[in-house]
């Protein structure tokens, strides 16, 4: 979106990329008809600005939450291996958990 003059007149056009990828110009026009056009186009893309920084701040909250979770579940797993072993419980091989051959306690 932009001004542009030409022979000392002001001409606004928008810009846009077309259907091979190459940025285009569409005329738009002059005067205050064209004014209030540049102002809608450019209250939009405000619109579109703050869309996109709160878009960007909850997908922050999103990963600081995942973050932790993660870290909660470690934590959880941690105390899960803990507790099984308490009881007499060993993990085979990074498998199958199993009960000690002896005596174990209860769980």
């Amino acid at each position: 979106m932009a001004w542009e003059r030409r022979r000392n007149r002001l001409y606004y056009f928008r810009c846009f990329r077309g259907h091979n990828g190459r940025v285009r110009k569409q005329y738009i026009g002059t005067g205050r008809e064209a004014e209030d056009i540049a102002r809608r186009d450019a209250a939009r893309r405000a619109e579109r600005a703050d869309r996109r920084r709160e878009e960007l701040e909850l997908r922050q909250q999103f990963v600081t939450a995942s973050s932790m979770l993660t870290a909660l579940g470690g934590e959880c797993d941690d105390l899960v291996v803990a507790a099984l072993a308490d009881a007499g419980i060993y993990q085979h091989h990074r498998g199958v958990w199993r009960r000690y051959g002896g005596k174990s306690k209860k769980v």
